[in-house]
Formats: structure tokens, C-alpha cells, sequence
């Protein structure tokens, strides 16, 4: 009798115990294949797996790399933005006193100096905390 057997794994054949001409029975081992490079594939497929799976956990989390790199790039930005407005109501504070400008534009430089300091207070904010805040934006919530 002719036997031809398939795997559903490419590998090679590490042992045939039984000769020609002899007798098996069921359950009885007729050839053992080298599993070796099947476990290799299996490994890297649940490394692989695992990696997209924390990667998602931590994208839905907010904790991103980059998203937090980009965050602390703004916030940066928006403490020298804060700086500079606050130094510019400085300087229009003293030429208000001076009378030589209006108080409108004191009043002008007054709102652009709390805004700066509201931007740098939002922007403190811990970062998963802004990015549920950005995920319920874009959701539409």
C-alpha cells in the first residue's frame, strides 16, 4: 500500500520508525516531522501580535510616542508664546502710564496675555487627558 501524507506547515521529515513490509496500527507513529522552523513562524506571529496588540492599547490610551512628543512640542511653544505676550503687556503697561498709548490697546494686550496663559494651562493638562478630550471632539460626543 502507498501512503502519501501532507502537511499543512512546510517541514522536513526528522524520523521514519517504521520499515518497509511492517505492520501499523491506528494511533501507531509512522513519521515525525521537524517542527522547529513551525514553532519559529509561530513565535514571530504571536511576537508580532503582541506588539500590535500593545500598540493599540497604548493608541487608545493616548500614550503615543509621537502624539506626546507633538503635545510637548505645543506645550513649549505656547510657554514662549505665554512669555512673550506677557512681556509685550509689560512694556504697553508702562507706555499706558506714560500716556503714550490708548487704553484700548493695553485692554488688547491684556486679552492676547491671558490667552497665552489659558493655551499653556490647557496644554498642561496630562496627556491622556487631551487625547480622550481629542477622541470625543472627532467623534462627534
Amino acid at each position: 500500500m502507498k501512503l502519501i501524507c501532507l502537511s499543512v506547515f512546510p517541514s522536513k521529515l526528522s524520523d521514519f520508525p517504521v520499515k518497509k513490509g511492517q505492520y501499523v496500527k491506528a494511533g501507531d507513529t509512522i513519521a515525525v516531522l521537524d517542527s522547529r522552523d513551525f514553532e519559529i513562524a509561530v513565535r514571530n506571529i504571536t511576537g508580532n501580535f503582541d506588539e500590535v496588540r500593545a500598540n493599540l492599547r497604548a493608541m487608545l490610551a493616548g500614550e503615543r510616542t509621537e502624539d506626546v512628543l507633538a503635545l510637548e512640542s505645543m506645550l513649549s511653544a505656547a510657554r514662549a508664546a505665554r512669555e512673550e505676550e506677557v512681556l509685550q503687556f509689560q512694556r504697553y503697561e508702562q507706555l499706558h502710564q506714560m500716556d503714550a498709548i490708548a487704553t484700548s490697546v493695553l485692554d488688547n494686550a491684556r486679552i492676547r496675555k491671558e490667552e497665552a496663559i489659558s493655551s499653556v494651562r490647557a496644554l498642561e493638562i496630562s496627556p491622556a487627558r487631551v487625547f480622550r478630550f481629542c477622541r470625543e471632539l472627532n467623534s462627534g460626543n
